[in-house]
């Protein structure tokens, strides 16, 4: 999180030791994803598969939400907790 704070905010960004020591260990499977590339990923979630996207965002708007990964999860709940 702190990586990606510095890299966004931060137009000389440098990782940090601690980072480099944690890459450089081979031991993580590390992808750093940012900007465009996360939007993307959070659209092709398949978490909304087979639910109505019509009633997503009603419910989002009702409940004055923003589109995020917790809440799809929290509308998937409930429409699955509703069968």
């Amino acid at each position: 999180m702190k990586r990606s704070d510095t890299h966004l905010f931060n137009d000389r960004a440098r990782a940090r030791s601690q980072w480099n020591t944690l890459v450089g260990t081979k031991r993580f499977h590390v992808h750093f994803t940012l900007g465009r590339e996360l939007a993307q990923t959070l659209d092709e979630t398949p978490l909304l598969a087979g639910l109505n996207p019509a009633a997503y965002e009603k419910w989002r708007s009702e409940n004055k939400l923003v589109d995020n990964l917790s809440n799809r999860f929290r509308y998937a709940s409930l429409v699955a907790g509703a069968d």
